[in-house]
């Protein structure tokens, strides 16, 4: 027995189907609002400068709170983490190549290709620090005293980076 449905019928379910779509969708989005202050706090920063060497070392300035990780990601996943027992605040420097002590976690050779992403954490509270996006470009632009931050090349100088927290 063949079922037969109005024209009428059929323009109202699609219209209920499009209306719940769309509240639906409205509600994800004030969800996605209202949660959004609830991501991790953020204190300090992550930055990548040039040693005595010329070679990349990651500076990480925590304010109050210690960000005690740091990762680093290509387009292919983690290439390096490093973890510290730090507990007071301030600048501390990690050679990726040769972690001293300070900074547990295998060296790794920085990549020649790809950019990489570098962020900072804390392992005992929700505490980030603003990460750097790393284009092997900005790495041959960097100079001496200077901090590359952010995600588009963008450097300040070394003691600017330092007083962050300040």
């Amino acid at each position: 027995m063949p079922i037969r449905v109005s024209a009428r019928t059929l323009a109202l379910r699609i219209v209920a189907r499009v209306r719940l779509s769309l509240a639906l969708a409205v509600l994800a989005g004030l969800a996605a609002f209202l949660t959004a202050g609830c991501a991790s706090a953020v204190s300090g920063r992550v930055g990548v400068a040039l040693d005595d060497r010329g070679q990349p070392v990651l500076v990480v300035i925590s304010c109050d709170r210690v960000l005690d990780e740091v990762i680093v990601t290509d387009a292919t996943g983690e290439i390096g983490r490093w973890a510290t027992d730090l507990t007071t605040s301030g600048l501390t420097t990690l050679d990726p190549a040769a972690p001293t002590p300070l900074w547990r976690g295998a060296g790794i050779s920085w990549p020649q290709r790809g950019e990489v992403s570098v962020d900072a954490a804390s392992t005992t509270t929700e505490l980030d620090g603003s990460g750097v996006v790393v284009a092997p470009r900005w790495l041959t632009q960097l100079s001496a005293g200077h901090v590359l931050v952010g995600d588009s090349g963008e450097t300040v100088p070394r003691d600017q980076f330092e007083s962050t927290c300040d």
